[in-house]
Formats: structure tokens, C-alpha cells, sequence
């Protein structure tokens, strides 16, 4: 019956391809330019409107519109569009760790890439508040994904060390009524089930002062491993991880007169996945198959978000708030007996167990507030004054269970009941002189103030009998250990000078040294696991040149940078032997490397577009001796390849009435190593480093468009490669299960604008 499916859907989307032809995968372009030109493309990268070819920071771009016709909804299917880009599944959540040019020190951590939402901080800054899940924004009613490459910090304040994933929303529009809606099916490689996608858009004017526009969406994305359990060798569960998400959106724009405009935003989304989308590499699994509890490894994650920009104008003088507040929740389980089993067996030695059960339930609440004013004097001289302001506050619950082999309950083997609170305080400055019409320099500095406190209660067998207990006799202790009130107050100075010089209208060279930093944190468990109660903020610096050009007629649009990121302090994360993590502060590294991309239309109807990079991000010197982890001087960073690559190309042609296009996309995406490895008390060796293999993803996609009615098809990793984007040593679940891309994945789509 599987194959049955499968070989129907499939064909049906190469049916649907054979009429439309193929659409590209291509890195963002600018739809609306002319047939022979790539066009101009308008980014608010430093918080204004500006020309992507103008502006002294490399920033790639993805049209969000093109991301739904190409069935790419998640980061994980878009995400090698964007040089310099990584992603990695992470250990909890089913979500994303990203990266950008390679600073990342762990899978599990504080994020290292600012999100924002029209300007709005979106997700937590820190790791006590679940900022190691990215925020997975459904693309359906974006305008936009801008990414900003190398450190952020003076605009953008916290955890950007590395860049900033920024997501720009359609405006309301007052010029008329408007809408689309869409609906597609899909198809996963090993997967059983179909896959669905339903989404519409209205945009309603009411009057010539205020508009509001509303959209929603459904999706579910077929699952296709298959959970073998403990004790058998046919799957007991199959599809586990196929996912349901839906959400909507509600903006609305007010503009009374020219010089005051009022937007409000409101966003909610949730994604549940049905089950672990780990797979073992095992000599007893099959390549898409995992041994795991029953009923585990699903995830629960809902987000809600509100936002308030309000711009007003004083003559030359602009003054801009912006408002944010969000409530992200998570409930999720995920088998932990690897880790724990032996201990849960021993607490338990009555029951036939030994097997253990992960739940964790948390929620965050967020507020933000920004004031920035912008203004000149004189005609050269531009001056940006902001401050800023956010609060979050976290509770987290987390409960081990002890089971039998079926996952039903025998106890409660550990409850850690922690919460946090994260503030800071900054205010910030960036300002600009032109020398002449040819050559102007950009000055940026920030100081914020920073803040966590933190507090925690374990209670149950794991707490009295293996952390408490007297090692002498081995008598159990105190089933419940009380924390201490914990509070970490820091200081952080950012700053960012970009000289611009413009040989010609069309060619620009830039230089830029920036900074960022990452706040450090509070470790919870810390009297269990023996860490440092705290860990301190790490920060970048950041030396760059980069030129812009736009050549042969605009035909051709060329961005390239050469940087070195010097990193100090880098947090550093480990388990202990009963899997509780914990951090500490390392020592120095550096990223250094070179990055290329490009935007050509060389005909009438033919677009190219692709991307080459080259990242050498690598430990400047050996950790610490005390350090839970290893790492020499001229280890690589985790998760970032030394060489990446992506090419596309697409062309569009009449058919009659209609308008077809055809296209391909191709990325490589070269070795890379997992978490650093863990040290182990003698007599038992340390773990080694893992390793994962180089691969090749090949997409097709098809359209043709008649009438504002567009009829879409795709194949998603043609040739089904099984990439590797997490797990293995250093994780938390197990040492033999990994992340893979998605499998082939087909479907086609038909959607109707009016």
C-alpha cells in the first residue's frame, strides 16, 4: 500500500512537471525586475530602507512568495540558499540550531543568530529559556527572510553573534482587495502517508487611511521513519514523525496622515510532531528506522506574538517604537534510557525496567520595547539614537519516569522544577558621515546591561540515592535539594565602524569590524553535576572586506566578502555520565573565510543564481585541562563545512496564453564534526568525535501560471541522498542516532491570486 502511494504521487508530480516544466530553487531574487536585469532589491538590513547593492554588510535574501510553490516551508528546506548558512537538528524539541559562518560550540546552547519579526527580538536569548529552539516561522504571509552575515551586536543586541535571520512581513495595502489562496499535496520517500498543505490571504482596504490583511494556513508533512521498539524487529510504530502545523496572521496598518503610520501584528503557530525524527544506525535497524519507547520522542510547540511599530515623522527627524510581546510553549518526551537506564534500574530494582521516559513542560513569556529616533544635520551627517528594553520569564519542568520496556510507567525517577528570568538594558547609536558623493564612514556602538536570575528544586530517587547519598555507606540522602536563589549581572560594549567607498554607480567596496556578544547563564542542576553555578558571556569581533557589483549592463550582480571572526570566552556544553548538561567558558577561536554570490539573468526569460563559500572555523587554542570536553587548538567548530556550494538556474517561457518556467537546483555541503567530544573518568575512554559525511542535494520544481491561477510541482533531493545534520556522540538521546535531511519529496500545488 506505502509503495502504491508513493509511485501514484510521484507520478502525478512528474505528469504535472512534464506540463509545466521545472522552477528554480534559486537564492532570492527580485521577481518584480525587468526580463533582462536582476533587478533592484530593497532590504531594511540596518533598520531602514536601503538597496541590497548599497548597503556595507553582506546580507543574502529569500523571497518568501517562491517558498510555498516549492513546497519549502521549513528552515531545514531552504536554508542552503543562503551562503555561509548551517543548520543542525538539535537534541530537544524536534527543532533547528543555525549558524552563520561557523560559530557554533554546541547543538544545545544559547543561539549564536538573532531572530527578529519586523524588527521585533523573536525567541529566547538564552538557554533557560529554550533559545536553543529557533522559532520555525511558517514562510506563507512573509515578504521576506533577510539574512545578515558576522556579528550584529550593535543594532541588534544579544545572541547575534554570528548574524541575524531577520523576517519581514507583507504590509496591508489601502490600494485595493486582494487575496490567494493555495492547496498541494505531497509525498515522502519511506513515508506512507500524504502530505497536504491548504493557505489563504485576504488584504482588505477599508478606506484610504487603514487596511488590515489576514491569512491562515494548515499543513501536515508525512512522516517516514518507522519505530522498531525495544524488543522487536517489525515497526510497532510507523510514520513516527510525520508533523501537523498550522498558524495565522492578522496585521493591520493605519496611516492617518503621511508622517504617522501604525502597523499591529499578531501570529500564532503550532507544530506538533508525532514522534522522534531520529534514526539508528544500527546493525539491527534498516536505513530509516529507530529503537526507541513507544509513545516518545513527540513534540508539542505552540507560539503566540504581538507586535506594535509605530513610526512618526518631525520634519527631518524620525522617531520609531516598536513592541513586542510572545508566549512560546513547549511539551515534548523523548526516550533517555541510553543515558539513564542503568541508573533507573537500579532505583527500581523490584520491576522489570530499566528503561527511561524524558517530559519536559515549559513555557517563556517575552516583552520587548525599542525606541530609536533618526535624523540628519546638515546634508552629510546621519544620526540613529535608540534604547532598548526586554524582559523574559521562563518556568521548566522536567521529569525522568522510569518504564519497562512498553513504556509504561513503574515512577517517577527525577523531577527538576527550575525557572528563569532574563533583562537588558541598552541603548545604542549608529551614525553616518559622508566625506564626499563617493566615500562615507558608519560608526555603531552598544551598551547593554544584563541580567539572569534563576532558581530550582529536584526532588525523587535520582536526586537522594545517587547525588546525595553518603559515599561511604551509600544511604540515601534528602529526596529533595532546594537551590539557592542564583542571580548573574554583566556588562556588554558592542561597536561596528563600515568605511564605504563607490568606485562607480555600480561597484561598491566596503570594510567593516564589528562585534557581538552572547549572554552567559546559570547552569541548572549544577550541585548534581558538579559544574560552575555560572558561565560567563562570550563575544566576536569581526574584520571584513567585501565589494558589490553590478555588472555588464545589470545582467550581473556580484557580492563578495573575504572576513576573519576572532571568538573569546566561547561557551562550551558537555553531559555528565547520567546525561544532565551543563557549560562552561573555553578558550578562543576564530572563523575565517570567503564568500561569493551571485545574481544573473544572461537572456530574456533565463535566471542564474548560486553561491560559493569557504569556512575555516577552528579552536585558536587547546581547552582548558579542566574543561568536561576535548578540544585542541585547530579543532574544528561544530557543524560547519569547510566548503559549500549552490547553483540554480531557472527559465521562463509563453506557452499560449500562459507563462511556463523550468529550473534546477543543485548544493554540496562538505564534512563536517559534531560536538565537541566528551572526557570520561578512567578507566573507561573518552568519546570519540563524530563525523558527518559531505553531501549533494538536487531539487526540481515546475510551474505554469495562467490568469493569476498557478499550477506548481516539485522534487525535493531527487537522488534521496541521506545527509547527516545531527546526533551521534555528544548528543544527549544516543550515541547511534541521527538526524537526516528529508527524504525525496514530491508534490505539486495549485494556488489562485485575485
Amino acid at each position: 500500500m506505502r509503495e502504491a502511494k508513493q509511485k501514484c504521487l510521484l507520478r502525478a508530480s512528474l505528469i504535472a512537471m512534464t506540463v509545466c516544466g521545472l522552477t528554480s530553487t534559486g537564492h532570492a531574487q527580485e521577481q518584480q525586475s525587468s526580463d533582462t536585469s536582476v533587478g533592484e532589491i530593497v532590504v531594511t538590513a540596518q533598520k531602514m530602507e536601503e538597496r541590497l547593492a548599497t548597503v556595507p554588510l553582506p546580507v543574502a535574501v529569500v523571497q518568501a512568495p517562491d517558498l510555498a510553490s516549492r513546497s519549502q516551508f521549513r528552515i531545514q528546506d531552504y536554508y542552503l540558499t543562503v551562503p555561509g548558512l548551517s543548520y543542525t537538528a538539535n537534541q530537544l524539541g524536534g527543532a533547528a540550531t543555525i549558524s552563520i559562518r561557523g560559530l557554533a560550540s554546541s547543538d544545545f546552547a544559547a543561539p549564536t543568530v538573532g531572530i527578529t519579526v519586523d524588527d521585533m527580538p523573536f525567541g529566547s536569548s538564552t538557554l533557560l529559556g529554550g533559545g536553543f529552539l529557533v522559532p520555525d516561522l511558517d514562510p506563507s504571509d512573509l515578504a521576506r527572510i533577510e539574512v545578515l552575515r558576522g556579528p550584529q551586536g550593535t543594532l541588534y543586541g544579544a545572541s547575534s553573534i554570528g548574524g541575524l535571520l531577520k523576517y519581514v512581513t507583507q504590509d496591508p495595502s489601502m490600494r485595493g482587495f486582494s487575496g490567494r489562496v493555495s492547496a498541494g499535496l505531497s509525498g515522502v520517500s519511506g513515508g506512507n502517508d500524504v502530505g497536504y498543505n491548504v493557505g489563504g490571504t485576504i488584504n482588505i482596504p477599508l478606506g484610504e487611511k487603514f487596511a488590515v490583511r489576514a491569512s491562515g494556513f494548515a499543513r501536515f508533512d508525512p512522516g517516514y521513519i518507522d519505530n522498531l521498539g525495544y524488543a522487536s524487529n517489525t515497526p510497532i510504530e510507523k510514520d513516527v514523525n510525520g508533523t501537523k502545523v498550522k498558524g495565522g496572521h492578522l496585521s493591520a496598518l493605519w496611516r492617518p496622515e503621511e508622517t504617522l503610520s501604525v502597523k499591529l501584528n499578531g501570529f500564532i503557530q503550532s507544530n506538533r510532531i508525532q514522534g522522534s525524527p531520529y534514526v539508528r544506525f544500527a546493525p539491527d535497524t534498516g536505513p530509516l528506522q529507530q529503537r526507541f519507547l513507544p509513545n516518545t520522542g513527540y513534540t508539542y510547540r505552540n507560539f503566540k506574538a504581538f507586535s506594535a511599530n509605530i513610526t512618526k515623522s518631525f520634519g527631518n527627524v524620525e522617531l520609531v517604537s516598536v513592541t513586542g510581546y510572545s508566549v512560546t510553549k513547549l511539551f515534548d518526551s523523548y526516550d533517555v534510557t541510553e543515558p539513564t537506564g542503568q541508573l533507573t534500574a537500579v532505583a527500581f530494582p523490584e520491576e522489570p525496567g530499566g528503561y527511561t521516559d524524558n517530559i519536559d513542560k515549559t513555557k517563556t513569556k517575552k516583552f520587548t520595547q525599542e525606541l530609536r529616533v533618526t535624523g540628519s544635520i546638515g546634508e552629510n551627517f546621519d544620526w540613529l539614537i535608540g534604547g532598548f528594553y526586554t524582559k523574559e520569564k521562563t518556568g521548566w519542568k522536567q521529569d525522568w519516569f522510569a518504564t519497562d520496556i512498553n513504556n509504561n510507567r513503574i515512577g517517577r525517577f527525577a523531577n527538576f522544577d527550575f525557572g528563569s528570568t532574563f533583562r537588558e538594558v541598552a541603548a545604542f547609536t549608529n551614525l553616518t558621515y559622508r566625506f564626499s558623493e563617493k566615500f562615507d564612514v558608519q560608526v555603531g556602538a552598544r551598551q547593554s546591561y544584563i541580567r539572569t536570575t534563576f532558581f530550582e528544586t529536584d526532588t525523587g530517587p535520582f536526586t537522594s540515592l545517587f547525588v546525595t547519598a553518603d559515599p561511604d555507606t551509600f544511604e540515601p540522602g534528602p529526596d529533595v535539594l532546594v537551590y539557592p536563589d542564583s542571580k548573574l549581572t554583566e556588562r556588554a560594549f558592542t561597536y561596528a565602524v563600515s568605511p564605504r567607498f563607490k568606485m562607480t554607480p555600480d561597484v561598491m567596496i566596503y570594510a567593516r569590524l564589528s562585534s557581538g556578544y552572547r549572554p552567559g547563564g546559570i547552569n541548572s542542576a549544577a550541585l548534581l553535576t558538579g559544574a560552575n553555578p555560572t558561565f560567563l558571556h562570550d563575544d566576536t569581533i569581526n574584520y571584513e572586506v567585501g565589494v558589490k557589483a553590478t555588472m555588464l549592463g545589470g545582467h550581473l550582480f556580484l557580492d563578495g566578502s573575504v572576513y576573519r571572526i576572532d571568538w573569546n570566552h566561547l561557551q562550551i556544553q558537555a553531559n555528565d555520565e547520567a546525561g544532565l548538561s551543563f557549560f562552561s567558558n573555553g578558550g578562543r577561536a576564530r572563523s575565517q573565510g570567503v564568500e561569493l554570490s551571485f545574481q544573473a539573468k544572461p537572456a530574456k526569460g533565463f535566471s542564474l543564481s548560486g553561491w560559493f563559500a569557504y569556512n575555516a572555523a577552528e579552536l585558536a587554542e587547546d581547552f582548558p585541562s579542566t574543561a568536561p570536553v576535548i578540544g585542541a587548538k585547530g579543532d574544528r567548530l561544530p557543524f560547519s563545512s569547510k566548503f559549500s556550494s549552490s547553483i540554480n538556474a531557472d527559465y521562463s517561457f509563453p506557452i499560449g496564453a500562459a507563462t511556463g518556467s523550468v529550473g534546477i537546483g543543485f548544493s554540496h555541503v562538505g564534512k563536517r564534526f559534531g560536538n565537541f567530544a566528551k572526557k570520561h573518568d578512567a578507566p573507561q575512554p573518552d568519546d570519540p568525535r563524530q563525523i558527518y559525511p559531505s553531501y549533494e542535494k538536487l531539487d526540481l520544481n515546475a510551474g505554469i501560471e495562467l490568469s493569476g491561477v498557478k499550477l506548481a510541482a516539485f522534487v525535493n533531493n531527487v537522488t534521496n541522498e541521506r545527509g547527516v545534520v545531527g546526533g551521534g556522540y555528544g548528543t544527549l538521546i544516543s550515541n547511534s542516532a541521527f538526524n537526516l535531511i528529508q527524504p525525496r519529496t514530491y508534490g505539486f500545488s495549485i494556488s489562485k491570486e485575485f
